[in-house]
């Protein structure tokens, strides 16, 4: 688990496969969907929250390959 990160590290830019987790924060919403999709990869991504509203308008702006809502699957 990796927290105290910053979205120019390489563990944040670059695909990790192996049993790692890293932990962003953001500010509001729009943040979080922008550091979702800087990435040039997009394979996967999830949204985990109570308000089933936000997950689906936070899902439908992601540029993943696949995503999920409360849960997650290994890729």
């Amino acid at each position: 688990i990796f927290s105290h990160t910053n979205p120019d590290m390489r563990i944040v830019k670059e695909e990790i496969f192996g049993p790692v987790l890293v932990i962003q924060t953001f500010k509001d919403e729009e943040d979080a969907i922008k550091l979702a999709n800087d990435s040039q990869y997009g394979l996967a991504g999830a949204v985990f929250t109570s308000d089933g509203a936000k997950a689906q308008r936070v899902i439908r702006k992601l540029r993943a390959g696949i995503t999920w809502i409360n849960t997650y699957h290994p890729t």
